[in-house]
């Protein structure tokens, strides 16, 4: 089970996880989604130390308020970011549409196309 969870490349498959995000956008309300790749240490920071700000979140990525807002939204839509209430701090979430990139082999239904 170690072997499949490998937090040691877990860095690795965020960033294949936001980079596929990123070519891939989608409606948020009236909004079309905002996954930049500069969101990968502020990701990878949640994963391993848990929750924070969201302002935390937005500085960490290094992007504008306006955008990292945008990033920070289009994440929570994902679910690889969760929060439980619009003010709160934000926590790592693994939605099933994100298991095929972060833990690749472990749910062989999770590597089919649709999510």
């Amino acid at each position: 089970m170690r072997d499949k969870l490998d937090f040691l490349t877990l860095k690795d498959r965020l960033k294949s996880m936001l980079l596929f995000l990123q070519a891939q956008s989608w409606s948020i309300g009236s909004e079309k989604s905002v996954v930049k790749i500069d969101a990968l240490e502020a990701l990878h920071y949640l994963a391993i130390s848990g929750p924070t700000e969201r302002s935390t979140f937005i500085k960490m990525t290094g992007l504008g308020e306006r955008t990292g807002r945008r990033v920070l939204a289009s994440l929570l839509d994902f679910g690889v970011l969760t929060a439980t209430s619009s003010r709160s701090d934000v926590s790592f979430g693994v939605p099933p549409a994100a298991l095929r990139y972060l833990f690749p082999n472990l749910w062989p239904e999770a590597e089919v196309d649709g999510g």
